[in-house]
């Protein structure tokens, strides 16, 4: 029999579990919810308290068979998706009685992703907002999907890949934009209703009562058109026309967008008729017929940035800027010019035609290039002073100029020391406060307390650290030996010999010196001195931060 565990049943008595809902707007007990989770067992149904739930990143994953099932009004802001693969047996999950609006970045509502012989239930729930309501991925294997009294206010309601036997058990809907959408075989695509009485198999073939709505070339609300000329010709003002998979058009016609309607060309579709542009366009896809007109048509442009630390400005001939969003951009027709930053400061910048018959990707092809105007690429620490910048271990002094030659302080070192360390959290109440120079609230504070918490550094004396000090090489020496103690890297000796001047290494640097020399984080200076007591420059600590690497 399956368990029911109540996600409040660890808070106080006033959120009781009688029906009580939250104020609106006020979120839900996630964490409650998450330790439910953990606690609960294959099987197990999880009662939600009213209330709004919002999962960190629009997505609450589980990877054990469990339901949850709601108590009240319960809007879940985000979506459940099933990840089974990793579970031992065949399984029935539900959902019931939930509210899914959707959140930016995601496309489906509820989904089974993986797992064998999964059955997805949807009872009485509602789906707001979405692409797709609920689905069934290509990665599961002979799963189904069974939705009954449920509404979904979104383009397609369910999304079943019929590959590796998955299919419907049930879909029991009514009125409004209800699809099921079945794709990757023959009788592939969208279809207002489901049989029930039909076949739930791999191949199923629609039959019956069920009407297809497919194939169509356009939509508007939850209307289909078997053409793009027939959608248009009964758009209204404010309605938008969708241009949709599978359109059916003869090369060389002619379509007009009337004033006030916008014509969505989806992504991946193409459209074969010429578009006059009267109202407005937005092309996710391809127009091969070309765009004409008085309105202003809109590209879709992915920029295709290749990681959350690269920006780019779009700006076109007169200097306007145009806004995006995580590097999509829909622009009208012209010459704009991409530009593209990054961290360590390098970048590229790219002329741009854009145009209305097509989508663009603009690759920024990021060339590692500094852009600081003291480093350049035949200097010796170029690499060094990049390979550091693009891990976050050392900024430059300003956006253009790096001071390789700068000194370093004391503040500096254990400043890249503790970056290199992952920055960790130092609870306030730890540090001790021991350093009469070192103000709680400077750049530095944070990593001084924590080297000296884990004996990495030590102070001049028991009460100052001197942070604006520059740093000996012989000191540096002594920060990196002992952080490689404490980070677990190799500390095996290494020697002196062959240096002139290793007498003058002080007693209490010894050790850490030869390690450095051993290792080759620290050489000589060309003329075989050890040079302990003379400073580090910007440039050369960037080059030890690197060679600490190979250890």
């Amino acid at each position: 029999m399956k368990r029911l565990i109540f996600v409040l049943s660890a808070l106080i008595a006033a959120l009781s579990l009688s029906g009580y809902a939250l104020a609106d707007g006020e979120a839900g007990d996630m964490a409650s919810l998450m330790e439910a989770i953990d606690a609960a067992a294959p099987g197990d149904c999880i009662t939600l308290a009213g209330g709004v739930y919002a999962p960190e990143g629009g997505t609450l994953t589980l990877t054990k068979p469990v339901s949850l099932a709601a108590e009240g009004e319960v809007e879940f802001r985000g979506a459940v998706l099933y990840d089974l693969a990793g579970t031992s047996a065949a399984s029935s999950v539900s959902l019931t009685g939930i509210s899914f609006t959707a959140v930016e970045g995601v496309d489906c509502g509820a989904a089974l992703v993986s797992g064998r012989g999964r059955v997805l239930n949807i009872t009485d729930c509602s789906f707001s907002g979405w692409l797709y309501g609920a689905a069934v991925y290509p990665e599961c294997r002979s799963s189904k999907l069974n939705i009954s009294g449920s509404s979904f206010d979104v383009f397609c309601a369910a999304s079943v890949a019929e590959v590796n036997g998955n299919g419907v058990l049930g879909f029991d809907l009514s009125g409004g934009l209800y699809q099921y959408h079945k794709y990757g075989g023959a009788g592939s695509g969208f279809y207002k209703s489901y049989d029930e009485s039909g076949p739930a198999a791999a191949d199923y073939v629609p039959s019956g009562e069920v009407e297809a709505c497919w194939p169509a070339s356009a939509r508007i609300g939850d209307r289909f058109y078997e053409s793009l000329a027939g959608a248009l010709g009964e758009a209204r003002r404010g309605d938008t026309v969708y241009a949709v998979l599978g359109l059916k058009s003869a090369a060389g016609s002619s379509v007009t967008v009337p004033e006030g309607v916008t014509l969505d060309v989806q992504e991946d579709v193409r459209v074969f008729e010429q578009v006059v542009n009267n109202g407005a366009l937005i092309n996710r896809g391809y127009i091969s017929g070309g765009v004409s007109g008085r309105g202003e048509s809109l590209t879709l442009v992915d920029c295709a940035l290749p990681g959350s630390d690269v920006g780019v400005r779009v700006t076109d001939r007169a200097g306007r800027e145009f806004e995006g969003e995580n590097g999509i951009y829909l622009l009208p027709p012209g010459s704009n010019t991409f530009s593209f930053s990054g961290e360590a400061g390098y970048g590229a910048e790219a002329p741009v035609e854009v145009g209305a018959q097509r989508a663009l990707t603009v690759d920024p092809s990021l060339e590692p290039k500094l852009s600081f105007s003291d480093v350049d690429s035949g200097d010796w620490f170029y690499e060094e002073v990049f390979a550091a910048c693009s891990a976050g271990l050392m900024d430059g002094v300003s956006a253009t100029a790096f001071d390789p030659d700068g000194a370093v302080t004391r503040g500096m070192a254990v400043t890249v020391i503790y970056r290199m360390a992952g920055e960790p959290v130092m609870p306030e109440a730890a540090w001790g406060y021991p350093y009469k120079d070192v103000d709680a609230d400077a750049w530095y504070a944070v990593p001084v307390y924590w080297a000296r918490l884990n004996g990495v550094v030590s102070g001049l004396d028991e009460s100052s650290f001197a942070p604006g000090g520059q740093i000996s090489r012989e000191q540096l020496a002594v920060m990196l030996f002992r952080y490689a103690g404490f980070a677990g890297l190799d500390t095996s000796p290494g020697s002196l010999e062959g240096f002139a001047d290793a007498g003058s290494v002080s007693a209490w640097a010894a050790d850490a010196m030869a390690w450095a020399v051993g290792h080759g984080i620290i050489s000589g200076d060309g003329s075989g001195a050890l040079d302990p007591q003379g400073g580090v420059s910007r440039a050369q600590l960037a080059a030890m931060l690197v060679r600490m690497e190979s250890i």
